[in-house]
C-alpha cells in the first residue's frame, strides 16, 4: 500500500498560469488521479444519455389491439339455436303418462325432457335428429353431408351448452385477442366440443 498523509495540506492562492512552487501543495499522482476519476464518474452520471426504450421481442412489432367480436357472436348464435331446439322440442305437448317435463310449470313450451330421457336438461334425441344431429347412417347411406356442419351448433342440454360456451369464452376470446380471427385464430373452430388449435 502507498503511504497517504493524514496531515491537512495548506492551501495557498496561486495566480492562474503559474506553477506550484511548494512541495506541500503537491499531492501524489495516485490521489489526484483517484479524485479526478471520481469527479469524472460524477460528471458522466450527470451527463449520461437517456436510457434507450426497451427493445420489442422479435415477431411482436407493431402488435395491434384486437377487440374480440367473433366469439361473442358464436356464443349468442349457440344460445339462440339451443332456444330454437327447445321450442321445436315442445316437451309438454309430447309428454305421456308419468313422465313429466322438467320445469314445465314456468318454462312451458321450452321445458326440458324428463331426466330419465335426457339427464343434461335438454331436448329429446328425436328433436335433435330432426334439427340435424349427426347420425352416421343418414350421412353415409342417405347422403346427408350437411349434418356434419349442423351438428356442431346443436347441444344435448343446458349442461352441454354451458360447458361448451365456457370453454369457447375462456379459450376463444384469448385466441381472438392475440391473433385476430383472420390469421392463426381461424384455427379455432367454434362450436365444437374440443377446440382445434394448430
Amino acid at each position: 500500500p502507498l503511504p497517504v498523509s493524514t496531515r491537512p495540506q495548506p492551501i495557498r492562492a496561486v495566480a492562474p498560469g503559474t506553477q506550484l512552487a511548494t512541495r506541500q501543495l503537491a499531492r501524489p499522482s495516485y490521489v489526484v488521479g483517484a479524485m479526478a476519476g471520481s469527479r469524472r464518474d460524477a460528471d458522466r452520471k450527470e451527463k449520461a444519455p437517456p436510457a434507450a426504450p426497451p427493445q420489442q421481442q422479435p415477431g411482436r412489432e407493431e402488435e395491434r389491439e384486437w377487440v374480440p367480436w367473433i366469439v361473442p357472436v358464436f356464443v349468442a348464435a349457440n344460445v339462440a339455436l339451443f332456444a330454437v331446439a327447445m321450442y321445436a322440442n315442445n316437451c309438454p305437448a309430447h309428454a305421456r303418462g308419468r313422465r313429466k317435463c322438467v320445469g314445465a310449470g314456468f318454462l312451458r313450451r321450452f321445458a326440458f325432457q324428463p331426466l330419465s330421457q335426457n339427464p343434461l336438461l335438454g331436448p329429446s334425441s328425436a328433436t335433435l335428429q330432426k334439427l340435424g344431429a349427426l347420425v352416421w347412417d343418414k350421412v353415409v347411406h342417405e347422403h346427408q353431408g350437411w349434418r356434419l356442419v349442423t351438428c356442431i351448433w346443436l347441444h344435448a342440454g343446458v349442461v352441454h351448452l354451458l360447458a361448451n360456451m365456457l370453454s369457447l369464452v375462456l379459450v376463444g376470446l384469448r385466441l381472438e385477442q392475440q391473433f385476430g380471427f383472420g390469421t392463426r385464430g381461424a384455427a379455432f373452430f367454434p362450436g365444437t366440443d374440443i377446440p382445434i388449435i394448430t
